[in-house]
């Protein structure tokens, strides 16, 4: 696996290479506005200028880089007011990506309140297919991220990732990202080596290991699916070392980005260069 982060890109989008570069980050995932407001100002020429130069001098590939959507968005919102915020918030994250030139587009399919979850599957795809086609963009795939299946968040399920993609008219458009932490509190055991290739293996029979375009390597603080989003340190918790080296060393997935998303350390550092350490010390010689 190609072995990172998600970055800060705070002040400019470029500096997150920086961080990148001095955490030992092999991929690398950001985000281009704020994750918890609705309004952001376009990208300056300026930015996106920076962003390509940083990105030129950096050995991190053209497929190794993933922006994160604002945490607000919820493709299959019930209600109109989000859902219109939503979808305009989506298709402007489908622009910066495309002019950014970043490939992978990562998002959570939403919260369907009182709806069912097969509606929200349908909703998830219309939306989806319905900001590609505002956008404009040729070039942008939608990284449909599985969830923990915090009170009425879809996703939690391999199933609803397909029916995700099977309702889109774009499913080539779609791929995933695999959360550890949302798959352990979503109900899928990682407590062993074996039992990861179980969760895998259930994974290639429902969607297929195709679509999946990264990964995001991550601890869970909680139990067995405890429906939870609660992140935390590799090898810490229910997700053993164990399972986190058979799926970093995995040969279907020998080239995947998968970043971290763990919480600072209890000294209040970040955690990322402690984390890859850790992950790196677990890949057997090929």
């Amino acid at each position: 696996m190609r072995l990172g982060a998600h970055e800060s890109a705070a002040g400019a989008l470029a500096t997150a290479f920086d961080l990148a570069r001095e955490d030992g980050a092999e991929s690398l995932q950001i985000f281009t506005r704020s994750s918890r407001q609705w309004a952001a100002k376009p990208l300056a020429q300026a930015d996106i200028d920076g962003w390509k130069a940083a990105w030129a001098l950096s050995d991190i590939g053209p497929n190794e880089v993933m922006i994160h959507t604002s945490y607000l968005i919820n493709l299959c919102a019930p209600d109109e007011e989000n859902r219109v915020k939503s979808i305009a918030a989506f298709t402007d994250e489908i622009v910066r990506s495309e002019q950014l030139g970043i490939r992978w587009l990562n998002t959570h399919p939403g919260a369907v309140k009182e709806q069912s979850e097969s509606w929200g599957c349908v909703e998830v795809a219309a939306t989806v297919d319905r900001c590609l086609e505002a956008s404009g963009a040729v070039n942008t795939m939608v990284v449909i991220e599985n969830t923990a299946g915090q009170g009425s968040n879809i996703g939690y399920r391999f199933e609803h990732l397909r029916d995700i993609i099977g309702a889109s008219r774009y499913p080539d458009r779609i791929a995933l990202c695999i959360d550890t932490c949302h798959a352990f509190a979503g109900g899928y055991d990682l407590g062993s080596a074996e039992a990861c290739e179980e969760m895998l293996q259930q994974l290639k029979q429902t969607v297929g290991w195709d679509k999946v375009a990264a990964f995001h390597l991550n601890g869970s603080m909680g139990g067995l699916g405890n429906r939870k989003d609660r992140h935390d340190q590799i090898g810490v918790g229910g997700i053993t070392a164990e399972a986190f080296a058979h799926l970093v060393n995995h040969p279907a997935f020998e080239n995947t980005p998968a970043m971290l998303e763990t919480p600072p350390l209890e000294s209040g550092e970040r955690s990322f260069r402690t984390n890859l350490d850790r992950l790196k010390a677990m890949r057997r010689p090929s």
